[in-house]
């Protein structure tokens, strides 16, 4: 790799931020999950959470895509659990991705965030799949937003992807 980040590149074991460096932000990021349980029906108090995960793009995947009013993204029931998959578009050698979600009420609010990591010269789709729940029996409206991140944390862009309706139990 010509740069931390790039595909390829080995993180020392305690670089828990991925920055390439070990310091005393990874040690705050140990700090605040060093009491998380990785079961997700006992983390957030029983409030659903999010596990992710985001696959590298394959180098051959590269292109610019031209902008499409057709979801890119599934969603799917599996017991208690929302099963959500995409094709997360994004600069080819980003900071750092990351999927977040909210929920308010019965809708639940994905955000697909880019973190620049500054500049390089192509786009790619990067595999994402994401574990959400568990969640209570009812309907619920899924919606996909992209986010778009500078190096210092503000928010640049927000762009609706689509959205999808789910019911979780009997119905």
């Amino acid at each position: 790799p010509y740069r931390c980040g790039h595909l390829g590149t080995i993180y020392l074991p305690g670089d828990f931020n991925k920055d390439c460096t070990e310091n005393f932000k990874d040690f705050a990021d140990f700090a605040d999950k060093w009491l998380q349980s990785t079961d997700p029906a006992q983390n957030n108090n029983g409030s659903p959470t999010i596990t992710y995960q985001i696959e590298p793009c394959h180098p051959l995947g590269k292109t610019v895509r031209l902008s499409s009013p057709a979801p890119t993204f599934t969603v799917q029931v599996e017991g208690r659990y929302i099963l959500f998959e995409d094709l997360m578009h994004a600069n080819c050698c980003p900071g750092k991705l990351e999927i977040n979600m909210s929920q308010e009420g019965n809708v639940v609010r994905l955000a697909e965030a880019e973190h620049v990591g500054g500049p390089c010269p192509c786009e790619c789709d990067f595999p994402t799949n994401a574990t959400l729940g568990p969640f209570e029996d009812g309907s619920y409206v899924v919606e996909v937003y992209k986010q778009l991140w500078d190096a210092d944390g503000e928010l640049l862009g927000e762009e609706f992807k689509g959205s999808a309706e789910v019911a979780i139990g009997p119905g």
